[in-house]
Parts: C-alpha cells; structure tokens; sequence
C-alpha cells in the first residue's frame, strides 16, 4: 500500500503548485480512492472530467463520466453533485 500513498502524497504535492492535467487527475484519484479516500477520489475524478471538456477532449471525458456513473450507481444512486437526491416518483 505505501506505493499508492506515495503516489498521493507526490501527486497532491504537485497540484498545490500548479493545477495537474486530466490525465494526472485520474491517477490521483485511484491514489486516493486505494487509500480509501473515497470522497476525494470522486472530487477528484470530478475536476478531471471538467478539465477534459474545458480542452475538448469528449472521449475521456467521456469515459470519466461513464466511471462517475459506475460509482453513482455502486453507492446506491446517492447523488455526487451537491444537490439533494430527489424522491422517486411515478408518471403522473
């Protein structure tokens, strides 16, 4: 395990001095969900996905929300945003 802290601890050193790139982001966020810091990971992917669309680069943005949907749906749908989970309702 001290292999992915490491890898964590590098990784958050660097994105206090400068903002890391997606593909950094990724890495920092299976660093952190591995050392169980699950909510951080989640953050994490989060700015990844959003510095993606910000270059146009759709594919792994892509791929990224397809893996922030994974985990929506593993948590039970509890919603990963800061908006409240709405109630289910049927058709009216």
């Amino acid at each position: 395990m001290g292999g992915w802290t490491e890898s964590y601890e590098r990784l958050c050193l660097l994105d206090q001095v400068s903002p890391l790139e997606p593909a950094q982001l990724i890495e920092l966020a299976i660093s952190a969900y591995l050392i169980g810091k699950d909510a951080e990971s989640v953050a994490t992917l989060i700015r990844a996905h959003q510095g993606c669309v910000q270059r146009g680069d759709r594919r792994l943005a892509g791929g990224i929300a397809a893996r922030l949907a994974s985990i929506a749906m593993s948590m039970g749908g509890v919603s990963l945003g800061r908006g409240a989970q709405a109630p289910a309702r049927g058709a009216r």
